[in-house]
């Protein structure tokens, strides 16, 4: 069941009134060039202020961390049954 709705003041959101379970919610939909223009210059903002050796240095990391994780996780499966005889 809605009532109301329209653009908001900012121009680029629609927002429209939803009743559920008794509650006045408001909901917000983005347009979808507006979503595809966000997620662009969120992208190339990134990608234009990250330096090589940090990619390099993230990816050494993500690796160390991912091995540590799986390590970890091994050691408390051992624990567990180890626990539970």
């Amino acid at each position: 069941m809605m009532s109301g709705g329209g653009i908001s003041d900012v121009g680029f959101r629609i927002s429209e009134r939803v009743i559920k379970n008794g509650r006045d919610i408001m909901q917000h939909y983005f347009d979808p060039m507006t979503r595809v223009g966000m997620i662009t210059s969120t992208v190339l903002t990134v990608w234009a202020n990250i330096r090589s050796e940090d990619l390099l240095k993230t990816a050494i990391l993500a690796a160390v961390g991912a091995v540590v994780s799986f390590l970890v996780s091994q050691v408390l499966k051992a624990v567990m049954r180890w626990i539970k005889r």
